[in-house]
């Protein structure tokens, strides 16, 4: 009985973390498509988020949770997950201005290939040569639709370099982290946000997003509500995100992450624009497909 919960819990919190990083994605590349202030966006949502925290820690506590206050010790160990969470965040934000939603999750499945090695290296992880190989077909794949790709943008596909080893270092350590100071989601989150926020505020001020910030209430009255929409989304990826660290491998959430992306390309092509030929299509598909058989060969080893 208490397996089958287990089971059905960690099912209930894939779905979630996959449903809420979809509409996140869309969301945020069309309001980077309207109002492409990455730094005051994110910002945003860092505030947003650290307000729910504490509305649920003071209202919801059964659900949220003790938040623990920062304390200088803590955050000493706590800084360097920030800051990759940081460049996380920022780099996924700058490559939305100039590429395509598809061509990031095909470039991101590449962070599959990366947090491999970062998992065989520093949490000695095993791995087969099947695995190996739906690696291989991973990193040729994405090689291939870059190539195809007629919205190939080099800032953007520089910016998504960055965040596929922000990601796959920033997923490794955070399981890392997660052992040493046991936190739960809600203090988890609350850490990342408030600590980034100096960090964007510096951004801000070198970009000079702060003087854009009346050009925000210029904007449709549909973007201001999706900019909004995103701080509530960005709010619960950062809790569904540290959940899901708690039920499987860092590895494992790379494919999770990637695998359901096949509806988002689909959202995408229908609600943004169409971006696929038939040969990016054909590598888009090839890397979805191998990240879906390296799931399978991931779990058939467990």
């Amino acid at each position: 009985m208490a397996a089958g919960l287990g089971v059905l819990r960690t099912a209930l919190v894939i779905v979630a973390y996959c449903i809420v990083g979809n509409a996140l994605t869309i969301v945020n590349k069309i309001v980077m498509l309207h109002y492409p202030y990455p730094n005051v966006v994110v910002l945003l949502q860092c505030i947003v988020t650290i307000g729910l925290v504490r509305f649920g820690e003071r209202f919801l506590p059964q659900i949220t949770g003790e938040v623990k206050p920062l304390e200088w010790p803590l955050i000493k160990v706590w800084i360097w997950l920030t800051i990759l969470f940081f460049v996380m965040l920022l780099s996924s934000m700058y490559a939305l201005e100039t590429v395509t939603v598809p061509t990031i999750i095909v470039v991101r499945n590449l962070a599959t290939l990366v947090t491999t090695v970062f998992d065989v290296t520093f949490l000695k992880t095993k791995i087969t040569a099947g695995e190996v190989v739906t690696l291989f077909a991973i990193l040729g794949g994405a090689v291939y639709y870059g190539y195809k790709d007629i919205n190939f943008h080099i800032v953007g596909y520089c910016w998504l370099a960055v965040n596929v080893f922000a990601t796959s270092g920033y997923q490794v350590y955070v399981k890392r982290l997660v052992a040493v100071t046991k936190f739960n989601s809600s203090t988890m989150t609350y850490y990342n946000n408030t600590l980034c926020l100096p960090f964007l505020f510096v951004g801000a001020q070198i970009e000079n997003e702060f003087e854009y910030l009346g050009a925000f209430f210029a904007t449709s009255g549909y973007v201001q509500i999706l900019t909004w929409v995103s701080t509530v989304l960005g709010f619960a990826m950062s809790i569904t995100g540290f959940l899901l660290n708690h039920e499987i491998s860092a590895t494992s959430i790379m494919v999770v992450n990637n695998s359901n992306k096949f509806a988002l390309i689909f959202i995408n092509e229908f609600l943004i624009a169409h971006t696929q030929t038939l040969q990016s299509g054909m590598a888009c598909a090839m890397v979805m497909a191998a990240a879906a058989v390296y799931s399978y060969l991931r779990m058939k080893g467990k």
